[in-house]
């Protein structure tokens, strides 16, 4: 099984961070705020790493930190019998469980998980984030693994839209929100969750989702629409990231890491690229 989570940055705080392995979990850390551009091998350009809460606040202009600084892989290995329930009867064993999303409804996702909730049941208690004016969805997914089996289920939530949606309506219409930023709350009426299951995972291929389709201006980014794309990958772990890393936008793309997780017993290999310095 392979997965894949990589992070671009419009801002200047949102491109100040890198990936960093923690434990079996990734986590995103910030830079420090005099780090130079340059090449990312350089013994010049060695970043220094801060998770520290001054730190953050030197070079985050967002009001909420938890929108680009979280954990955005997360595993556990063992065995669970209320998430074996509805895999092949064959699969005696779950051997991983992965949560990959671009928010702290990670967290949310292996809480509920690891009481015996489901993956749906988490994602009812979150909305898509309250950066006006985009309103960024929450997209997420989660990978199970047993003996020779996995299956997988992709998410995202956004905000509804009309189909003669144009940026004077949205503009109106988010209005309220922005005005009562502090009073946004999971319980948005116009948020749309959408679940794409994948039930038997096919060898060499897989599934691509994002939050953003392309710009309805220069200023308001339209949210992913329609189902995810199918994506080849490789055998070679080294082979697909670095084409992976290739093919993102050069003067936008951040951090990437990729995961390949075996089939026969849950154990995995992982490679972090960081366009500011090595991990």
């Amino acid at each position: 099984a392979v997965i894949a989570y990589f992070i671009m940055g419009r801002s200047e705080s949102s491109r100040q961070r890198v990936f960093v392995a923690n434990s079996n979990d990734i986590v995103i850390h910030a830079l420090e705020k005099n780090h130079s551009e340059g090449d990312p091998d350089s013994s010049t350009n060695k970043a220094v790493l801060s998770s520290s809460k001054t730190a953050l606040s030197t070079i985050l202009s967002t009001q909420d930190k938890s929108l680009i600084i979280y954990s955005p892989v997360r595993t556990f290995l063992t065995k669970h019998s209320a998430l074996v329930s509805d895999m092949p009867s064959e699969c005696s064993d779950l051997l991983n469980t992965s949560v990959i999303a671009n928010g702290d409804h990670a967290d949310t996702i292996i809480d509920f998980l690891q009481v015996g909730k489901t993956f749906e049941e988490a994602l009812q208690t979150r909305t898509y984030e309250p950066d006006y004016p985009h309103y960024t969805p929450r997209i997420s997914a989660v990978l199970f693994v047993k003996q020779d089996a996995c299956k997988y289920t992709l998410s995202i939530l956004k905000k509804r839209y009309t189909k003669n949606y144009d940026e004077q309506t949205y503009k109106e219409q988010s209005s309220v929100v922005q005005s009562a930023n502090a009073q946004f709350t999971n319980s948005q009426s116009d948020c749309e969750r959408n679940f794409f299951y994948y039930e038997n995972a096919l060898t060499g291929f897989g599934h691509f989702i994002h939050t953003y389709s392309n710009s309805l201006s220069s200023t308001v980014l339209k949210s992913f629409s329609g189902s995810p794309h199918i994506v080849v990958t490789h055998n070679d772990i080294d082979e697909f990231t670095n084409t992976l890393w290739q093919n993102l936008n050069s003067e936008n793309k951040v951090a990437l890491f990729v995961r390949y997780i075996s089939l026969a017993d849950g154990s995995f290999s992982s490679k972090i690229i960081n366009k500011w310095c090595k991990v």
